[in-house]
């Protein structure tokens, strides 16, 4: 299992941080770890999701939730065959006014239920993307609350893959 934050395409990313260049080698690093299952954040762009899903199509099918959501799961067709599968929506803790409300809004975790061919096993892969910089800690404690609602609803007997970017780094006062 993997999990990648590939970030999005951006007016300023030129040089060595254009897609066009970052993108072989986020393929090679992804293809060296041949993982059975794999999670990507910030395919917000057609074209990051165009080139992922075109260089693993022999390999992978992939699921993308609802809604335009930028958390693609990969896995192996081969191995995993998928069943159900959704988004939901992390909560937004914050009034329109607050700085962080446009980082925390619109935030959701993309899920699929795969099914082991070889064990016969399914699981729940949950693939996620919690609000980022250090003021807005209070909406990754919710999304943090709210993803365990849902795992604890929607797990039944399911072991659970769960991945991501929670930004979950150290982050003081002051964004460092």
């Amino acid at each position: 299992v993997m999990t990648y934050n590939v970030r999005q395409v951006n007016a300023a990313d030129t040089g060595a941080y254009a897609w066009t260049v970052r993108s072989p080698a986020v393929i090679q690093l992804i293809t060296d770890n041949d993982p059975d299952i794999f999670g990507v954040q910030e395919a917000s762009a057609a074209v990051i999701r165009d080139d992922l899903v075109a260089a693993f199509a022999g390999t992978y099918d992939h699921h993308r939730p609802p809604g335009g959501s930028p958390k693609m799961i990969f896995y192996r067709r081969a191995r995993f065959a998928a069943g159900e599968a959704g988004s939901i929506a992390l909560p937004n803790p914050y009034p329109a006014t607050d700085p962080c409300f446009p980082n925390a809004s619109g935030r959701t975790a993309g899920w699929v239920i795969l099914e082991d061919r070889e064990s016969g096993r399914s699981y729940l892969v949950v693939n996620v993307h919690t609000a980022h910089g250090a003021a807005c800690k209070l909406a990754r404690e919710r999304s943090a609350v709210a993803l365990h609602a849902f795992l604890a609803e929607q797990r039944g007997d399911l072991p659970i893959v769960l991945f991501g970017d929670f930004n979950a780094d150290r982050q003081g006062p002051s964004g460092a």
